[in-house]
């Protein structure tokens, strides 16, 4: 009924919900690494991160945003993050 009476309110409401949503995906998304790899992978993400002057690294580029160093590290970007 609030729709029929204000159809732009559902719009903002959806829109909200969707950058909410996908900021809560991205942070689910930035956590399940970090767990698994510290507990599955032994911490080898980071290891295998961006290596100077090799051009096996370069693809740690694009994957190092996504790396954290420990569960504080991933704690302190979280929070500014949402």
């Amino acid at each position: 009924m609030a729709e029929l009476i204000n159809p732009g309110r559902g719009r903002v409401a959806r829109l909200f919900l969707s950058a909410f949503g996908l900021l809560l995906a991205i942070v689910v998304l930035l956590w399940a690494i970090e767990i698994v790899d510290t507990f599955v992978l032994g911490d080898r993400l980071q290891r295998n991160g961006i290596q100077p002057r090799s051009t096996d690294g370069l693809d740690g580029v694009l994957w190092a945003p996504l790396l954290h160093s420990d569960f504080g590290h991933v704690v302190s970007n979280t929070v500014p993050f949402l």
